[in-house]
C-alpha cells in the first residue's frame, strides 16, 4: 500500500490546509481543502478560499506544478523507490522546500526552520567529475522544483553549497551546464546580463566555476533576508493561477487563450511586463517562454506583482529545439508570420494600444542592437571566445532586422 494517504499544507509556518488521498489504487484522486481556521491569502487564483474544497483536478493541478517534470522526476521516482503516478508519495518525499512559501509535509505541527544545513559541496565536485546523472539527483535532499532543467535548490556562499537538513529555505537555484545543449549556462546568463542591461527585471545570477566546469548559480526572487534571517515569499506560476496540467504549459494544449487569459487572470495590470518579456524574448530569439516561465509574487502585505524574468535563453541556437513561439503574438506562433495585424491582436489581448506596443518594441529593438554587442564583448573577455556567443550573436541580428521590418510597416 502507498505510504502516506493525507498531508498537510502549510504556507511558511502557517497551517493552511490538507490534501488528501482517499484510495490508494486510485492515485491521480486527491482532495485539497483549506483548514476551517486559515483566514490568509489564498495558494491560488485557482483555489480561492470563498471554496474552500476543492475537486481532483483542481487540486491535482495545483499541487503537480510543484514538482520537477519529465525525465527529472522520473529519475527522482526511480531513485527513490515512489510511486510516481502517486502525488501524495511524491511531495511526501519533495515537499520540505518548493517554489514560493509552500511547505507540503506528513507532520501535523508547523515545521520549524532550525536553520540547519549540510555541505553538498563534494556531491556537487562529484557530479561534476562524473558527467552523467542529474545534480537534482546526485544531491540528496527533500526539495522540489518546478521544470524540466536539472537545478537543485541550495545556499551558495564564497566557499561551499549547503542544502537544508531539515525546513531550512533556501536562497540560490543551481544550474549546471546540459549535455545536449551546449553552454547553456553561458546562454542563460548572457540572456539575463541583456536584459539588466537594457533596463528589464531580470533575476540576479553569477556563473561559478568549480572543477573548471561552470554552473549558473539564480538567486531565488521568492526569498528575502531580514537581519540575517530567510524568509520566503509565495508564488505561483501560471499553469497553478489557471488550473493546468504542467504538460499543459504551451499555448498549443489548447487549454488556454494565450495572452488574453494570462492577462485577464490579474485584469491587466500586467500589460507592461507581458509587452516587454514577450518582445524581449521575440528579439532575443526565446521561443519557450511558455507559462511555467511567468509568475506571480505575493508580497507580506497581499499585494501582487509578476516575478523578473528568469528561465530565458535564446533557443534559436540549438537546431533540435522548437523554433515556434510557445505563446502566440496575435494568431502567430512562427515570428515570420507576425503582422501588424498581430500586433494589434496582442495588445488587444492585454488590454493595451497597438501604437503603445508598436512604440515599446521599436525601444527594445534599438535597445538591444545598441547593446548585446557589449555584453557579448564582455563574456568573450572573462570566459574565452565561445562559439555560443557566435551563434547568439547570429539570432539576435536576425531578429533585429526582422523586428524592424516589422515595426516601419506600423501604419
Amino acid at each position: 500500500m502507498l505510504r502516506e494517504a493525507q498531508l498537510h499544507v502549510f504556507l511558511c509556518e502557517r497551517y493552511v490546509g490538507s490534501l488528501s488521498r482517499p484510495d490508494p489504487f486510485r492515485p491521480h484522486k486527491v482532495f485539497f481543502a483549506y483548514d476551517d481556521a486559515y483566514d490568509g491569502i489564498p495558494l491560488s487564483k485557482s483555489l480561492p478560499l470563498a471554496q474552500q474544497h476543492f475537486d481532483e483536478d483542481a487540486s491535482y493541478t495545483f499541487f503537480a506544478n510543484l514538482l520537477p517534470e519529465d525525465t527529472i522526476l522520473q529519475e527522482i521516482i526511480r531513485q527513490r523507490r515512489i510511486a510516481g503516478s502517486d502525488l501524495i508519495c511524491c511531495l511526501a518525499e519533495l515537499g520540505n522546500e518548493t517554489a514560493g512559501a509552500i511547505i507540503v509535509t506528513a507532520d501535523t505541527v508547523p515545521p520549524k526552520d532550525d536553520h540547519s544545513y549540510r555541505s553538498c559541496l563534494d556531491e556537487v565536485v562529484k557530479f561534476l567529475d562524473t558527467d552523467c546523472g542529474y545534480l537534482a539527483t546526485t544531491v540528496k535532499t527533500r526539495l522540489s522544483l518546478a521544470g524540466a532543467q536539472d537545478k537543485l535548490a541550495c545556499i551558495v556562499t564564497e566557499s561551499d553549497i549547503l542544502v537544508p537538513t531539515g525546513y531550512a529555505p533556501t536562497t540560490h537555484i543551481l544550474k549546471p551546464d546540459s549535455p545536449i545543449y551546449k553552454d547553456l549556462v553561458f546562454n542563460e546568463a548572457f540572456c539575463l546580463q541583456l536584459a539588466k542591461d537594457i533596463g528589464l527585471p531580470a533575476v540576479n545570477y553569477k556563473l561559478i566555476k568549480i572543477n573548471n566546469k561552470y554552473l549558473l548559480s539564480i538567486e531565488r526572487y521568492d526569498r528575502y533576508q531580514r537581519n540575517n534571517v530567510i524568509y520566503r515569499l509565495h508564488q505561483e506560476d501560471f499553469c497553478q493561477a489557471m488550473g493546468i496540467y504542467p504538460s499543459a504549459k504551451y499555448q498549443r494544449s489548447g487549454l488556454y487563450e494565450g495572452y488574453y487569459t494570462i492577462a485577464n487572470i490579474y485584469k491587466n495590470s500586467i500589460y507592461k511586463n507581458l509587452t516587454d518579456f514577450a518582445l524581449f524574448n521575440f528579439l532575443i530569439g526565446n521561443c519557450d517562454n511558455h507559462i511555467k516561465n511567468i509568475s506571480i509574487i505575493y508580497n507580506e502585505d497581499g499585494t501582487s506583482k509578476i516575478s523578473p524574468l528568469y528561465d530565458t535563453i535564446c533557443t534559436e541556437v540549438y537546431s533540435t529545439l522548437d523554433t515556434d513561439l510557445a505563446i502566440a503574438i496575435g494568431r502567430h506562433y512562427q515570428k515570420d508570420l507576425i503582422s501588424q495585424n498581430d500586433l494589434k491582436i496582442f495588445a488587444d489581448d492585454i488590454g493595451t494600444t497597438t501604437t503603445y506596443i508598436n512604440r515599446r518594441f521599436a525601444e527594445l529593438t534599438e535597445l538591444i542592437a545598441e547593446r548585446f554587442q557589449a555584453v557579448i564583448d564582455r563574456f568573450t573577455e572573462e570566459y574565452g571566445k565561445r562559439d555560443i556567443f557566435n551563434n547568439i550573436t547570429k539570432r539576435i541580428t536576425g531578429n533585429i532586422k526582422m523586428a524592424v521590418k516589422l515595426i516601419t510597416k506600423q501604419s
